[in-house]
């Protein structure tokens, strides 16, 4: 680039920042996010939804408490395996091919999850389900951070995060009713679940393919002065190149991506337990299946609104450490809590507690992990984070189920899911100190 064509870029620049900028946040935001967030829904919703089919499959099949516990978290196996590839892949095949592959593939073997018939089965299912739907989650965080400079991405990335909550809030009513069609088409209600459930994946796949923008580049709904304005903006932030990625697997020696790793752990740990065994739990309540989902939607519901309330909090960057420590309090507070609550009442009041901490943290904590990372190691550690996180889902969901054999007793293992965010404060507060000493700079956090 030219003296004189670097004196245009300083003026387009200048001249959007003061007059369009959250106008042209605003048209990007509008083009992507929504879109964005119905995939993820369509995600969480088809990872989730054996919660709901375990209230008749388990029983129909023969499932222990153990069984399904290692069938329900075996998914974060695959995701574990396949989480770094699929970010490298996505990285040089393209955020809305990659995609799109990754929504139809796990659209198909969601509906498989119908053909279980046996434990073996059930985790094959399980699986491949894991594997299909990997790199989805990092790869939506490293695209997001292709479009949103720091200051708009805690917003765009919790409305993103939105999803997780909102699934269960309009997924819960709406798969207490599909197993009340138990006996249509000659299939039990659980194999109706899987299978209608699977459907907005499918279709979601192919709008992902077609209308999903690749890059800041080549976005035909930007003009040149905001696309040169925009990449200047994220490369000013990063220190680097945008889209370069010539240090990738220095990701795995950096420090600081294995402590917001532990901390992505510890909270998914009690997450992923919570929203593998919630309907099970609600339905220790003595309540029908539709009550069952109804009931569940409740914490997802304060949860949405707290993550909400968090990402509004968490624009300036000075208030997203803090508000990841209040995450983390709410959540290991209320989970220790829950072995005291002797009603139902009190259980289901301990849980909607719980849910607004985890999900201050999930929407903060994915709005924040990639502003502390170099675009060197951003595509690598990204997927590395939350793989490991992930691997948590194998581990929490697993040990819910093999205290509740032990012990009988939901809440008792529940409480013990609350040492998960303990692990997280602890890892968040190693890494506070590493960022105080870099003052938040990218290549200062990583040399």
């Amino acid at each position: 680039m030219t003296r004189d064509e670097n004196l245009d870029v300083k003026s387009d620049r200048s001249v959007v920042a003061v007059t369009d900028e959250k106008r042209l946040m605003s048209k990007i935001w509008w083009r992507i996010v929504p879109l964005l967030f119905l995939s993820y829904l369509s995600a969480y919703l088809d990872r989730v939804n054996v919660a709901f089919a375990a209230l008749h499959m388990n029983k129909e099949l023969g499932f222990t408490s153990t069984q399904y516990g290692l069938g329900a978290s075996i998914f974060f196996i695959a995701y574990f395996l396949f989480e770094v590839p699929s970010n490298l892949l996505l990285q040089k095949v393209g955020a809305r091919h990659w995609i799109s592959r990754i929504m139809l593939t796990w659209g198909i073997v969601s509906a498989m999850m119908a053909l279980t018939t046996s434990p073996s089965s059930f985790y094959l299912f399980r699986f491949l389900l894991g594997a299909a739907e990997a790199g989805f989650l990092p790869g939506v965080i490293l695209y997001l951070g292709w479009w949103f400079p720091q200051r708009y991405r805690v917003r765009a990335v919790s409305a993103f995060f939105l999803a997780m909550p909102v699934s269960s809030v309009v997924g819960g009513p709406i798969s207490g009713l599909i197993l009340g069609l138990d006996g249509y088409f000659g299939l039990a209600g659980w194999q109706l679940l899987f299978i209608l459930e699977s459907l907005p994946a499918l279709v979601l796949g192919v709008v992902v393919f077609t209308t999903l923008p690749r890059s800041p580049e080549t976005a035909g709904f930007l003009n040149e002065a905001e696309k040169r304005w925009l990449l200047l903006e994220l490369a000013s932030e990063s220190g680097q190149e945008h889209g370069r990625d010539k240090r990738a697997f220095a990701a795995v020696l950096t420090p600081t991506v294995w402590l917001l790793a532990a901390a992505s752990f510890g909270v998914n740990f009690a997450q992923y337990a919570f929203g593998m065994w919630l309907p099970l739990v609600v339905k220790d309540f003595g309540v029908s299946d539709s009550a069952v989902g109804w009931l569940s939607a409740l914490p997802y519901t304060l949860g949405a609104a707290g993550m909400l309330l968090a990402s509004c909090v968490a624009q300036e960057r000075k208030r997203q450490i803090p508000l990841l420590y209040v995450g983390c309090a709410i959540a290991s507070v209320s989970l220790f809590a829950v072995r005291w609550a002797h009603t139902a009442s009190a259980t289901l009041i301990v849980l909607c507690v719980w849910a607004v901490g985890i999900f201050v943290f999930l929407g903060t904590f994915w709005g924040t992990a990639p502003g502390v990372l170099s675009a060197s190691t951003r595509t690598v550690g990204i997927a590395l984070i939350n793989s490991i996180g992930g691997l948590s889902g194998y581990c929490g969901p697993y040990a819910l189920g093999y205290l509740k054999d032990a012990t009988g007793n939901f809440n008792v293992s529940l409480a013990l899911m609350g040492f998960g965010p303990v692990l997280a404060t602890v890892a968040l507060f190693c890494l506070t100190m590493r960022l105080s000493r870099a003052n938040w700079a990218p290549r200062a956090v990583l040399d």
